[in-house]
Order: structure tokens, then C-alpha cells, then sequence
């Protein structure tokens, strides 16, 4: 979540959205990964699978060492680093000092914390049970056709990669797109797209054939929408709270699925199987939908000093 003020401030004025949905797409290689990974790796065991995972982490320790700051950055930090040295402090000063997260709740700021929350819960709850359950959904639509298994791993990881290549398409047309017809238009069609496809392939597909297919375009939708999390959810905040605001709208999503490892077994049998239990979360993407009626379009805005 660092990553996306980080971007948004340094290119503040030239192709921001462009640039951020570029960034974007490591959430989609990231699935792209994952499914080789799986492929690879998973005849072993799951939890070499996992192992797999602090590669990442430890290449981001080499990163940071030459990353800058943002001149919009060092500018606040200037600001605050003057203003502590005075005694005489306007009431705009007092509340520029105030601890962060609570000015995320001040009158001029509380708005568009709402909104930035709904739609981050809109997309996170809706892309949860995908991203947990295709795998064990795809295999067990394999079972009917006789493929267990080992047998199964390469069908299920091709369709993995497939969802991932779709979603790293999604990632990058979306800024595209956010600049043509605005934010707000283009994450509503990335929700309806979401809504639309996902009840299709879990509910109205019951053979595996067409799934490989419908994993790509799906993909594009549930996955490329998160480009507006860097792009929309930055262009709502300040730059003196935008890495608090865009962490607090993640995080309160996250929170929710968070406890999504705990409740699965539960929702499973209470919503009758996995795929009624998919389509049905799947339908939180009207909860976007919502946050964009009730945003304000941010397209022609400079970002917001």
C-alpha cells in the first residue's frame, strides 16, 4: 500500500493513472507466479507452495535501499517539522499536526474516507472467495470428468495463469480507460463486469470446458479492478494523509477477510456448496458500486497537495 502514494506523488502530473495501473499489475503477475509455482512445486505439498512466498520479501529489502522521497512528501515533512518549532499555530495548523488517522475523520476528510472504505470492501470481499476457492472449485469440476489428482495440477494451473493474465490486462486498461471516461464510470463497469461474470461462472457453469476462457475475462474484471485502489482511493486524500488513507480503506476490507480462513467452512455449508457460496460474496461488488454513486469524479482534479 506504500507503493501507491509513492507512485501517485511522483507522478502527480503526468499520466498518473497510466502509470499507477502499470504498477498495479504486480497483483496480477503475483497470481501469474503463484499458478507456475503451483505447477512446479505443487506435487510436493502446499506448504512448499507457501515457502515460496518470502522470495518476494526478501527482494523488496534490496529495492528501498535507492528509493527517494516525493518532493510532495518532503514538502509536508518540511511543514511539520516548521510548524513544531513555533509556539503559534492557526487552527488549520493545529489540525495539520493532529495525530493522522484521526484527521481521517475530521469534516473535510470523513467523506471520503467512507467512500474509499465501501469500494475497498466491495472489491476485497468480492475477489476473496475467488482467490481462495477457484483452485478447489476447478478440480472438483475435473472429478466429473474423471481428472483427480496430480492429474488435475495442470488444468487447475493453467486456468490460475489464465485468471492472472487477465487480471495484469485489467490492471493496465484501467488507467487507461479512468482517463477517458473518469474514474467513477470506469469502476462501476469493472463491478457490474465482476457481478455479470461471476454469477455466470459459478453459477451457471457446470462443466470445465469453457472455464479457462471465462477465468480470463473474469480476470479482467475482479482482479484489474484494484488498479482503482491506487488510483481512485489516492486522488480522494490529501498528500499529508494519503498513505494513512489508502492504508485504512485496504485495511478495513482486509480486516473483514481477514476472518475469511475461519468462517469458510461455515459459509460453505450454510450458502449449499462452494459455488453458491462464491456467487453469493461475488455479489458484494454492488458495494462500489455504491461508493461511486456517492464519490465525487476525480479525473480533471489536480491531486489533491
Amino acid at each position: 500500500m506504500i507503493a501507491i502514494p509513492l507512485v501517485a506523488e511522483a507522478f502527480a502530473e503526468t499520466h498518473r493513472a497510466k502509470v499507477l495501473g502499470f504498477m498495479m499489475t504486480g497483483g496480477g503477475f503475483g497470481n501469474l507466479f503463484a499458478a507456475y509455482i503451483y505447477d512446479w512445486v505443487g506435487p510436493y505439498g502446499w506448504r512448499y507452495v507457501f515457502f515460496a512466498g518470502v522470495i518476494p520479501a526478501l527482494l523488496l529489502a534490496f529495492i528501498r535501499r535507492g528509493m527517494v522521497e516525493p518532493e510532495r512528501f518532503a514538502a509536508v515533512k518540511a511543514r511539520r517539522q516548521t510548524l513544531k518549532a513555533t509556539r503559534e499555530h492557526s487552527e488549520e495548523d493545529r489540525e495539520f499536526l493532529r495525530l493522522v488517522p484521526v484527521q481521517l475523520f475530521n469534516r473535510k476528510i470523513r467523506f471520503q474516507t467512507l467512500v474509499g472504505v465501501l469500494y475497498a470492501l466491495g472489491t476485497l470481499l468480492a475477489v476473496w472467495t475467488s482467490q481462495a476457492w477457484l483452485p478447489t472449485i476447478q478440480n472438483l469440476l475435473l472429478e466429473k470428468q474423471g481428472i483427480t489428482g496430480n492429474a488435475a495440477i495442470p488444468y487447475v494451473s493453467f486456468g490460475m495463469k489464465l485468471w492472472g493474465i487477465g487480471g495484469i490486462i485489467g490492471y493496465i486498461a484501467f488507467g487507461f480507460i479512468a482517463d477517458v471516461i473518469g474514474r467513477r464510470p470506469t469502476i462501476f463497469f469493472y463491478s457490474v463486469g465482476t457481478l455479470v461474470l461471476g454469477l455466470y461462472l459459478f453459477l451457471g457453469v457446470s462443466t470445465y470446458d469453457p472455464y479457462p476462457v471465462l477465468l480470463l475475462v473474469y480476470g479482467f474484471f475482479v482482479i484489474g479492478i484494484f488498479s482503482g485502489h491506487a488510483i481512485y482511493i489516492s486522488e480522494l486524500f490529501p498528500t499529508h494523509v494519503r498513505s494513512t488513507g489508502v492504508a485504512f480503506c485496504n485495511g478495513f476490507g482486509r480486516i473483514f477477510t481477514s476472518f475469511g480462513p475461519l468462517v469458510a467452512g461455515l459459509l460453505v455449508v450454510q450458502l449449499g456448496g462452494l459455488t453458491n457460496a462464491t456467487a453469493i460474496m461475488t455479489c458484494f461488488a454492488v458495494l462500489s458500486v455504491i461508493a461511486v454513486i456517492l464519490g465525487r469524479e476525480t479525473r480533471d482534479e489536480d491531486l489533491p497537495p
